[in-house]
């Protein structure tokens, strides 16, 4: 695991001139693929009053993200999600909304990584334009 901590000055009374340390945290882990896996930052002693914000990440057997999960520990109860399909070469090839029952297709340009179409779950597609430069029109 892996610490940053941020420690920038609050100032608490103009004429005072006392200052307040906010500490900022945020850890990080990672899987043995290298991927980040889990992040959680918040600030330090205010854990209890508002919480730690926490994202999660699942990969498959070959390193790639299939499923992301954002919540705070205080309401642990309204987890966001989002989960994906991956093709052999790591191209994510689909993605579900947070019920796990809309799937949107994702179509790539040919030999590239450049999404050329997404097939929403309604079966519409939604098309993009590129330039010779790859970027999109």
């Amino acid at each position: 695991m892996y610490a940053k901590i941020f420690t920038p000055q609050k100032v608490r009374g103009r004429n005072r001139g006392e200052a307040e340390k906010t500490v900022y945290v945020e850890k990080y882990s990672y899987c043995e693929h290298g991927n980040l896996v889990k992040t959680e930052s918040y600030v330090e002693g205010k854990e209890g009053t508002s919480g730690v914000n926490v994202t999660e990440k699942v990969c498959d057997d070959k390193g790639n993200i299939v499923r992301e999960f954002s919540y705070n520990t205080l309401d642990s109860g309204t987890k966001f999600y989002t989960a994906s399909d991956y093709a052999e070469d790591g191209k994510e090839t689909a993605t579900y909304d947070e019920t796990g029952e809309n799937k949107t297709v994702l179509e790539y340009a040919d030999g590239t990584t450049t999404v050329k179409t997404q097939v929403l779950p309604n079966g519409s597609k939604f098309s993009y334009g590129h330039d010779a430069g790859g970027r999109v029109t």
